[in-house]
């Protein structure tokens, strides 16, 4: 089997991180923490952590797609308007995006 190799021009480490941090989702998301999992890393024998995105204002990660896929449409797609077929989270989190 080959050695994985990160994509070219991909940052690394600390690098990565400060990209992440920078990321223009957060125009909208919040930083949510990380919360250790005590039982379950106990249980495992390892450090389990868990992502709180349900500490964004609609409760749920989908913030982030949504968010990255409307920053993504061109001018003329916006004024076409966005229309969402999905299960709650989703609406709620282009909802909220598309108040301002």
């Amino acid at each position: 089997m080959a050695d994985s190799q990160p994509l070219s021009g991909a940052p690394e480490g600390a690098e990565y991180l400060r990209a992440v941090l920078r990321a223009p989702v957060y125009e909208a998301a919040q930083v949510t923490p990380l919360q250790k999992m005590e039982k379950l890393s106990s249980r495992l024998d390892n450090v389990i952590l868990v992502k709180r995105e349900d500490r964004q204002p609609v409760h749920s990660f989908k913030l982030r797609g949504a968010y990255a896929m409307m920053a993504g449409l061109t001018e003329e797609q916006k004024a076409h308007g966005v229309i969402t077929a999905s299960r709650v989270t989703t609406r709620r989190a282009s909802r909220f995006l598309l108040r301002g």
